[in-house]
């Protein structure tokens, strides 16, 4: 399936990177990030996003991951049609609600699910992006959709913390 195809393009691309990737590993990244974008969005432009029924479970969170590497414009113009997929059990509430927090975090605003980490320099540690709400009533929101808490994911990106 051209989705899975495209996803495991983009974690190759991503696992070559190593711990101080140079200009030619990131042009790589951003080569492979723009095909997928440019793939993807004519597929939600043609037939909306592509769901459960139509690609089923893995091909739908596939569509997810290459949406999330898109850039912020193309993330915001998807987004309604990921909305759509939720409403009629297309596509996981977990997407949706990891692909918004994305958004949020590019246009500069907390995010609301705390699914987004970020650091300046690949030797900086992962920090949480500012969140709407406390991080208790974050981990609410996150078990309400079967996601663990945001302790869970910290422990995850920085190990030795």
């Amino acid at each position: 399936m051209e989705l899975l195809a495209r996803v495991d393009r983009d974690q190759q691309a991503r696992e070559a990177l190593g711990p101080a990737p140079g200009a030619e590993e990131w042009a790589r990244v951003t080569a492979v990030d723009a095909d997928n974008t440019r793939w993807i969005m004519a597929v939600i432009d043609e037939r909306e996003w592509p769901g459960r029924s139509m690609v089923g479970e893995d091909g739908a969170t596939a569509a997810w991951l290459l949406v999330q590497h898109a850039p912020l414009e193309e993330q915001m113009r998807a987004l309604p049609s990921l909305v759509m997929a939720v409403a009629r059990g297309e596509a996981a509430f977990r997407d949706l609600a990891w692909l918004l927090d994305r958004v949020r975090m590019r246009l500069q605003i907390p995010q609301i699910f705390g699914s987004q980490f970020t650091r300046d320099k690949a030797d900086d540690p992962w920090e949480l992006y500012r969140m709407e709400q406390p991080e208790a009533a974050v981990d609410a929101l996150r078990a309400a959709i079967g996601v663990g808490p945001v302790e869970a994911t910290r422990r995850i990106l920085k190990p030795d913390a």
